[in-house]
C-alpha cells in the first residue's frame, strides 16, 4: 500500500509488479523488472512521496521505476505529494527536538577510543596482509571461547566443539583446501567469461554451485530442448508428408517424366511432354465420342448413297472423279482442317470439317477427339526425344571413356593438365533432386543414441573384416603371382616391355 493509502502494488514469482488505484482496481500498470525463471519478485516499496518505485528480486537485480506523467495524471499525483509533505509537517517538532538533544552531547572523537596508528603501514604489515589475502592460504573457522558469563551446558557444549575440532582437523583442512581451490578455478573461469564474445558468455547463474539449482536448472534445459526438439521433429514430418504427396501427385503418378536435353557447349535446350496416364473417365468420353462419329458418318455415307441412286448422275465419269479428287483433297487440305497434327501422328480419319461443326454435341465431340490427337503427339515427340537421350547418353559414355584415357596418357607424361567427365546435368536427370547426398549437408548430423551405437558396431565390425582381410588376403596374393597385380593386360603395358631381337636381324647388323 502506497503511503496515502490510494494505491495498492502487488508482485508475484512472474517476475511482474502490477500498480492498481483503490478506485479502479480493474485497471492497473504492469512492469517486469524480474526473471521468472528465478523466482521472480521478492521485495517491493514505494517511497514516502510516491514518485519512486523500488524492487528487489530472487535474480540479484535492484530496479527503480519513475512515473511519467500525463495530462491527467500529474493532478492525481498530487495527493500523494501532499499526503508526503503532511506527513513531514506532523513530525516535524519532534525531528527539531531530537535534533537539539543530539546538539547537545559531546563530539565523539576516534582518537579518545582507539590508539592512533600511523597513516601508512610498514613494508612488514602489507607483505602480512598481502599473504593473508592471498589465495594459496586456507581460511579457517575460530572456535569460540566460553564467555565469563557462560553456563556449565554452554561451557560443555564449547568443550565438545573444540574435541570435535582437533578430531577432524584435517579432514577440514583438506575440504577447506578443495574450496580454495574451487573458488580460485571459479573466480579465474569467470574473468575468462568477461573476455569472450556475448553469444559465448555465461550468465551469473552458471557459477552457482548450489547441487540443487543446478540440478533444476539442467532439468528444466532438458526439458526445453525436449520440447523444442519434438516440436522440430513435428515440422519435419509435416514437411516429410508435404513432400511425400507433391512427389506423388508431380513424379510418381506421371507416366513420362518431364525432363530436357541441353546441347553440347551452348544454352540451347529442349524439354519433353510430361504426361499421365489418361484415367478411365477419358477413355470412356473417348470411345462414346468415336463410336458416335463413326455412326454418324455410316448415316451420312448411306445418305449419300441413297441421294445419288435416285439422282442419275449428269457428268461424265472422268468429271465424276476429278469431283472425288477435289473432295478428297480438300478434306487432307491444313485449310480446311485447321490442323497440321496429320504430319505429327495426329491424323484422325473421324474429324469434322471446320465447316460441318454446327451443333453443341458436335463440338463436343469435336473436343474429345482433338484432346486424343494431341496426346498422340505428344506422345510421338516424347518417342524421338527418349531417342535422341539415349544417343546423347551413348556420346557422353564414349567421351568419357576416352577423357580416361587422356588421363593415363597425361600422367604417363606426368603433365599437370586436368581432364573431367561429362555427365547429364540436373535438367536431363531430375530424378536426383529426389535424394539428397551427404556432400550436400554441410550441419552436423544428429544421431540419437540408439544410432550411434550402431554406427558404431557397424564401424567395429568393418574394421574387423578389414584385419582379416589384411592378414590373408588370397586374392591379392593371387593377382600378384599369376597376373602381376591386375585382371586386366592393357595395351601400353604390353608396348612397354622390351621384347628380344631376331636372330637373323641381328646377323645381319654385325654383317
Amino acid at each position: 500500500m502506497s503511503p496515502h493509502h490510494k494505491w495498492v502494488v502487488t508482485a508475484g514469482m512472474d517476475g511482474k509488479v502490477h500498480i492498481r488505484s483503490v478506485g479502479a482496481m480493474d485497471r492497473s500498470v504492469d512492469v517486469s523488472p524480474h526473471d521468472y525463471r528465478f523466482g521472480g519478485v521478492a521485495q517491493v516499496a514505494i517511497s514516502r512521496d510516491g514518485q519512486a518505485l523500488l524492487t528487489t528480486g530472487f535474480d540479484g537485480v535492484l530496479a527503480s521505476f519513475g512515473w511519467n506523467y500525463t495530462a491527467t495524471g500529474s493532478s492525481k499525483a498530487k495527493s500523494a505529494v501532499e499526503a508526503a509533505r503532511a506527513h513531514h509537517a506532523s513530525h516535524l517538532a519532534e525531528q527539531q527536538m531530537e535534533d537539539g538533544v543530539v546538539g547537545e552531547t559531546p563530539e565523539w572523537s576516534l582518537a579518545l577510543s582507539i590508539p592512533r596508528v600511523n597513516a601508512s603501514p610498514s613494508k612488514e604489515e602489507t607483505e602480512e596482509l598481502e599473504k593473508k589475502t592471498s589465495d594459496e592460504v586456507v581460511f579457517t573457522t575460530p572456535t569460540p571461547t566460553p564467555g565469563a558469563e557462560s553456563t556449565w551446558l554452554e561451557t560443555k557444549e564449547l568443550f565438545a566443539i573444540r574435541e570435535e575440532d582437533k578430531q577432524y582437523a584435517e579432514v577440514k583442512k583438506v575440504l577447506r583446501t578443495e574450496i580454495r581451490d574451487m573458488r580460485k578455478n571459479l573466480q579465474t573461469m569467470m574473468e575468462d567469461n568477461q573476455t569472450v564474445q556475448d553469444i559465448e558468455k555465461l550468465g551469473q547463474h552458471e557459477f552457482d554451485l548450489d547441487i540443487d539449482e543446478q540440478t533444476r536448472l539442467q532439468a528444466m534445459a532438458e526439458q526445453e530442448v525436449a520440447r523444442i526438439r519434438e516440436e522440430i521433429e513435428f515440422e519435419d514430418l509435416a514437411k516429410m508428408y508435404v513432400t511425400e504427396m507433391i512427389k506423388q501427385e508431380c513424379w510418381d503418378n506421371m507416366l513420362v517424366k518431364g525432363r530436357s536435353l541441353v546441347a553440347f557447349g551452348t544454352s540451347l535446350e529442349v524439354a519433353n511432354y510430361p504426361m499421365r496416364e489418361r484415367s478411365p473417365e477419358e477413355m470412356e468420353a473417348l470411345q462414346i465420342a468415336t463410336v458416335r462419329r463413326e455412326v454418324e458418318m455410316e448415316e451420312l455415307t448411306k445418305r449419300r448413297s441413297l441421294t445419288e441412286i435416285s439422282q442419275k448422275p449428269s457428268g461424265t465419269e472422268e468429271e465424276m472423279n476429278e469431283t472425288d479428287d477435289v473432295e478428297g483433297e480438300g478434306h487432307e487440305n491444313p485449310a480446311t482442317s485447321g490442323s497440321l497434327g496429320c504430319k505429327y501422328g495426329g491424323i484422325n480419319p473421324l474429324f469434322y470439317s471446320q465447316f460441318e461443326l454446327h451443333t453443341r454435341e458436335q463440338k463436343l465431340i469435336q473436343i474429345t477427339l482433338l484432346e486424343d490427337a494431341i496426346y498422340k503427339i505428344k506422345q510421338m515427340f516424347n518417342k524421338e526425344f527418349d531417342e535422341v537421350y539415349k544417343k546423347k547418353m551413348q556420346e557422353i559414355n564414349r567421351i568419357n571413356d576416352r577423357a580416361k584415357r587422356i588421363r593415363k596418357i597425361i600422367e604417363d607424361l606426368h603433365l599437370e593438365d586436368k581432364i573431367n567427365d561429362r555427365d547429364m546435368t540436373i535438367l536431363e536427370k531430375p530424378e536426383r533432386l529426389l535424394t539428397v547426398d551427404d556432400s550436400e549437408v554441410k550441419v552436423e548430423k544428429y544421431y540419437t543414441p540408439e544410432q550411434k551405437k550402431k554406427l558404431e558396431e557397424e564401424e567395429k565390425k568393418e574394421a574387423e573384416r578389414l584385419a582379416r582381410e589384411k592378414g590373408d588376403n588370397v586374392r591379392e596374393r593371387a593377382l600378384d603371382h599369376m597376373m602381376g597385380g591386375v585382371l586386366e593386360i592393357r595395351k601400353e603395358d604390353e608396348l612397354k616391355k622390351r621384347h628380344p631381337g631376331s636372330p637373323f636381324y641381328e646377323h645381319k647388323t654385325r654383317v
